[in-house]
């Protein structure tokens, strides 16, 4: 047994579906698992319905912002939602290149070097204006036109990405403020790139319902986007326009921290997560299925990205302790039923013997198979 017991040394338990079902050697499997080395999968999905009688409701929308909130508030360890989010650049007029300030004709000639003119922020002291003089006097005139008269708009910001790629424009994206990553319809009433209390305090069912059937920019990412595939079950008047809905969702989108799962490895089966967004994680799942401080009439149905595989997880060991129960039962039985009850005839030895040699044989059979490379799943 113990010389068996050696190969556990060699122990293995693998999580990998794509393992478990397809063939070793497959062309499927080898993509795969090339996909898998070369590009993780980095990206890890968290969200929460909101459902209400009417989720368009001022009372229904705050319940969401205080939610968010408190996800936004989860300080595990110094660990912050901040720490783990996916950050995604905020497309907006960049703050170190004021077109009001900037002068053109100070440019080509030779006044360029006052960057002082030009961004007079603390945090702009060390950007330089790019070199532009590879782009007409025309071109760059239009740009500043439309900046400061339409401001960066999605269409200037997709305009100036092909005119001025790869630079300035990715020195422009490098310096630019990141937000967490979310989705949600709150963002109809972000502000440059932020939320504000104040904002959701003064909200109106007529200002709610006004922004959802007029408005498709999101004040958190400045860009356009369809809020009406955000909310559920939706209501709508004669002329065609929501006046209600009973669902809305929140979505947070989180990142795989790589370095350190090269360092520590991964720490779930099924799906690799590295430690610090695990455990963040699950402060986020104590805090978002807290339901204490609720708005009554709203229900939350919850799926945080560990939820998933720790059901699974759950399901297959919640009998793990009945099968104890079932050896203790095994072990009684043969006490009572061959030995008598004296010092002489019981049979105490004999039961924990035959359970010894069970868990001998356990010991054994997965000791060789460790040994000749087969794995556990």
């Amino acid at each position: 047994t113990v010389l068996c017991g050696l190969g556990l040394m060699g122990f293995y338990e693998e999580s990998e579906m794509t393992a478990l079902w397809v063939p070793k050697g497959s062309t499927f499997r080898n993509d795969f698992e090339w996909v898998e080395e070369n590009f993780p999968k980095q990206i890890r999905w968290s969200q929460v319905i909101f459902k209400a009688k009417n989720v368009l409701d001022p009372k229904v929308i705050n319940e969401m912002f205080k939610f968010r909130k408190r996800v936004e508030e989860i300080d595990h360890n110094g660990l912050k939602w901040g720490d783990v989010c996916l950050r995604i650049p905020v497309i907006k007029k960049p703050k170190c290149f004021d077109p009001s300030k900037f002068s053109l004709f100070d440019y080509f000639f030779g006044k360029r070097k006052k960057r002082s003119a030009v961004a007079d922020d603390e945090e702009c002291g060390d950007v330089e204006i790019p070199d532009l003089s590879a782009f007409s006097f025309a071109e760059l005139a239009d740009i500043k036109l439309r900046m400061e008269t339409d401001g960066f708009t999605p269409e200037l910001a997709d305009d100036v990405s092909r005119m001025f790629y790869p630079e300035p424009y990715c020195d422009f994206i490098k310096n630019a403020p990141t937000v967490c990553g979310e989705d949600s319809i709150l963002e109809l009433w972000a502000n440059d790139g932020k939320f504000e209390e104040e904002v959701f305090e003064t909200l109106t069912e007529s200002k709610i319902l006004d922004s959802v059937n007029t408005r498709n920019k999101s004040g958190l990412f400045m860009i356009e986007k369809n809020f009406k595939d955000l909310i559920g079950e939706k209501s709508y008047n004669s002329s065609g326009h929501i006046v209600g809905a009973k669902v809305a969702t929140i979505t947070w989108v989180a990142k795989v921290n790589l370095t350190a799962l090269n360092l520590f490895g991964s720490v779930q089966r099924g799906e690799i997560v590295d430690q610090y967004t695990f455990d963040f994680e699950g402060e986020m799942m104590k805090v978002t299925t807290n339901r204490t401080e609720a708005a009554e009439g709203v229900e939350t149905f919850v799926i945080v990205a560990r939820m998933f595989f720790e059901a699974l997880e759950s399901q297959a060991f919640k009998d793990a302790g009945m099968l104890l129960v079932g050896y203790l039962i095994v072990f009684i039985y043969v006490i009572i039923m061959i030995g008598k009850f004296s010092f002489v005839q019981q049979r105490f030895f004999l039961s924990f013997g035959g359970i010894l040699g069970v868990i001998m044989g356990i010991v054994v059979c997965y000791g060789i198979c460790s040994a000749l490379g087969f794995f556990y799943s």
